[in-house]
């Protein structure tokens, strides 16, 4: 209970007369209970308060109504450029809101989109920002579950926080369960939006980090030698993206032995970015 119904909760008259006015319009029934001391000293006598089903059901429709009503107002608010560290303080003092509007989601919200965002935002600033990525992982997860139940496994937003929450799970070292998302996230990817869309190319490239990472240098070659030849011919020799790749596929011709070859890449890569 909050601090100000906590006092009106202890006030032996209070609580009768209020109890009693509930109990008239047979909103609730009161009663009370025996507990164990926490610390073995005996027992104590705890009151109750039971309310009524329907009681019960307008509190949450009521709870359901504010709630979502919080959760657009948070979402206007939330900062969104948070590559930006001058946004980071306004995170995390709206963290408190996001995790509360968290524990009472409720499914079939028409604003759980909002939530969905909220959280994903708020697990890339704890990574970004404190660097707190177990923490983010949890977001994730909670974020994950949400678009599973809202919008179903092969929605976008669903697709978008799986590669995610792989890259956390990465990141904290669960290479196993990163690929395996991966994988997932690839296969719909491909059947929905083709080989060359960016989004594909996104989760081809993390996956064959997550090969490589597992010791699979040969899948990761072949994943990368893939993603470069898209890069080449839609980007360019020099965009970012394509001497990322490159050097990445370099890294694996060198675990695979092939080190003329990589060698060669990596003479590529370096050229173009002095002159770049």
């Amino acid at each position: 209970l909050p601090a100000s119904l906590r006092e009106i909760a202890r006030d032996e008259i209070a609580w009768r007369e209020t109890v009693a006015e509930l109990n008239n319009y047979a909103l609730c029934q009161s009663g009370s209970t025996i507990s164990s001391d926490h610390v073995g000293n005996g027992k104590q006598r705890i009151r109750s308060l039971q309310l009524h089903r329907l009681s019960q059901a307008a509190m949450r429709t009521r709870q359901a109504e504010s709630g979502a009503t919080a959760l657009v107002l948070v979402r206007a608010v939330f900062p969104q450029n948070l590559q930006n560290p001058k946004c980071w303080p306004r995170c995390r003092t709206l963290q408190a809101h996001v995790l509360h509007l968290q524990a009472v989601y409720q499914p079939g919200w028409q604003q759980a989109p909002y939530l969905d965002w909220l959280l994903a935002t708020l697990a890339f600033y704890l990574k970004h920002g404190p660097g707190l990525y177990q923490q983010a992982l949890t977001l994730e997860c909670a974020s994950l579950a949400i678009c599973q139940k809202e919008f179903g496994e092969e929605h976008p937003d669903t697709l978008s926080t799986m590669h995610n929450l792989a890259s956390s799970l990465a990141q904290l070292g669960d290479v196993a369960a990163a690929r395996s998302l991966e994988e997932k996230v690839l296969a719909v990817r491909r059947r929905e939006l083709g080989n060359e869309h960016p989004a594909t190319l996104r989760t081809m490239h993390n996956l064959a980090i997550s090969l490589y990472d597992q010791g699979d240098a040969a899948a990761a070659r072949n994943m990368q030698e893939q993603v470069l030849a898209i890069h080449r011919r839609l980007q360019g020799e020099e965009h970012p993206v394509t001497l990322t790749t490159m050097h990445n596929l370099a890294s694996s011709l060198k675990q695979l032995g092939d080190a003329v070859a990589a060698r060669s890449l990596e003479e590529q890569v370096l050229a173009i970015r002095r002159r770049v």
